[in-house]
């Protein structure tokens, strides 16, 4: 999980994330967590969010908090287990899930499918060093 994490504020002009999303170089990310000012949840958006922004031109006038996608977003909590979230990232069909604290509600981190597969080439190579340290005899009475 990405701590701490990167959010955009609710009240953010829509411009201003329009033209923070399409600067010349590489941004961080591809889509970024929506906040209100107690650091709750409001929504997500994207780097498609933003070029549908600018195609419909709905971006003037609007904050980020007005338009951002919060129609079944997908989010966790801190003590959620790995595997149950990546089931319900693949069932989705999300990359990047924002993580909450479970009695408050705000906002502490992001889980992107790369730190899955950070967490499960780790179980891998781990079980691998185990099943080399406890090679069991192949025959009964066979020694080690």
């Amino acid at each position: 999980m990405a701590r701490p994490v990167d959010t955009l504020a609710a009240s953010m002009p829509a411009a201003q994330a329009v033209a923070f999303m399409t600067a010349d170089g590489p941004q961080r990310h591809k889509s970024y967590p929506v906040v209100d000012e107690q650091q709750h949840l409001v929504g997500i958006i994207s780097r498609a969010d933003i070029l549908r922004w600018t195609r419909e031109d709905l971006h003037k006038g609007e904050t980020v908090g007005d338009l951002a996608s919060s129609d079944d977003v997908l989010a966790a909590c801190a003590d959620d287990l790995v595997g149950d979230l990546a089931d319900r990232m693949v069932e989705a069909d999300v990359g990047r899930v924002p993580v909450l604290e479970r009695r408050s509600g705000k906002v502490v981190g992001l889980v992107a499918r790369r730190d899955l597969l950070h967490v499960r080439a780790r179980m891998q190579r781990e079980e691998r060093d185990r099943g080399r340290l406890l090679r069991l005899p192949m025959r009964v009475g066979e020694s080690l």
